[in-house]
């Protein structure tokens, strides 16, 4: 069972792809995002997308990194916060639940980070395709059977 939408809107259909907070950070300006983020960043306009409840303090940790080096001003960062408020993106609600039993489990056997391991998961638990920039993490991904999201 999934939990509720993260931000605050509503979207009738299932999710279609896990979403990793890589290939979310790409679609800020100040990053450069690569052609696949920009196709995912299409479909998550008009489809659900879903996340470990981890998601929103994971981009806001990368955000504050990012904010305190100087390299955002906090005008670019509320507005990058509004532009994700925008998608409709669903909070996994087991994603805490398996933390210390599957998810622990496959980051040993991935030599993963827990985080990491918490969308490969939740992506092999719902049978859904992960959406990820990280190409360590797609690696693992493949090697878990966890398909990449083809936008």
């Amino acid at each position: 069972m999934t939990g509720p939408l993260l931000w605050t809107h509503d979207h009738p259909g299932p999710p279609e792809f896990v979403l990793h907070p890589s290939v979310a950070l790409a679609w800020w300006p100040i990053y450069r995002g690569t052609v696949y983020a920009q196709r995912v960043f299409r479909r998550v306009t008009s489809t659900v997308a879903i996340v470990p409840a981890t998601f929103g303090v994971q981009i806001a940790d990368a955000v504050r990194r990012v904010e305190r080096a100087g390299a955002a001003t906090r005008v670019q960062v509320e507005t990058y916060y509004a532009g994700l408020r925008a998608f409709w993106i669903r909070a996994d609600g087991e994603a805490n639940a398996r933390a210390w039993s599957d998810t622990h489990g496959l980051a040993r056997t991935r030599r993963v980070s827990v985080y990491d391991a918490a969308y490969l998961e939740l992506a092999r638990r719902l049978n859904l395709p992960l959406a990820a920039e990280d190409p360590t993490l797609t690696r693992h991904a493949a090697a878990a059977g966890v398909p990449i999201f083809s936008p």
